[in-house]
């Protein structure tokens, strides 16, 4: 069982959690291409998540070259830090050239931002993903603690059914949600939160 107190008030939310064969994995989705890059040489950018890494590629169009490339990634889409550098001319006069780059230590369990440095030629657009290393337990609920809005991330890959109830502390169900996802959102007002 673990708590997660997001409040001091005394009222109380039970989630229990009907599921069979949990695996252990890693779950990621692609959130968002924040933008503000300068693009013009790159024909794409894309972050896949991998089960243990986060998987970079991109495509410098014919054409286009850059003195180095650093590979930058940050825990906010506000501060950046180099994570490698790619030395040399990057790109060509006369083709396409694809790169690709796997982070293999993104940041656990929250929204890691990645954007290139393209030598003179200024930054790519941010690509946001969430990166999650699901415990022992098969599941993890964040931002621990919270006052808003709850996510519940579980180990589904088979799409088995899966069924969530919130209970008040008189035993009142509060909420019945059956899924085959693997992320569910609740939003906690007050009061604590038990997974089960």
């Amino acid at each position: 069982m673990r708590l997660l107190d997001v409040s001091s008030h005394p009222y109380a939310l039970l989630i229990t959690l009907t599921m069979q064969k949990a695996l252990l994995f890693m779950i990621g989705l692609v959130i968002m291409n924040v933008g503000q890059g300068q693009d013009t040489i790159l024909a794409n950018f894309d972050v896949i998540v991998l089960s243990n890494s986060v998987e970079l590629k991109w495509t410098i169009k014919k054409g286009n070259t850059c003195d180095g490339i650093s590979i930058l990634r940050s825990k906010d889409s506000l501060r950046f830090n180099e994570i490698v550098t790619i030395p040399g001319i990057c790109g060509s006069p006369d083709f396409a050239e694809s790169f690709q780059f796997s982070d293999n230590n993104p940041i656990q369990n929250q929204t890691n931002y990645y954007r290139l440095q393209l030598g003179q030629n200024g930054l790519s657009d941010i690509i946001a993903v969430d990166f999650f290393k699901l415990g022992d337990a098969n599941e993890l609920l964040f931002p621990n603690p919270t006052s808003g809005n709850a996510i519940l991330i579980l180990n589904n890959l088979n799409k088995q059914e899966i069924t969530i109830r919130v209970y008040d502390t008189k035993g009142n169900i509060l909420l019945t949600e059956t899924s085959t996802d693997s992320r569910f959102l609740y939003l906690v007002t007050t009061g604590t939160v038990v997974i089960i």
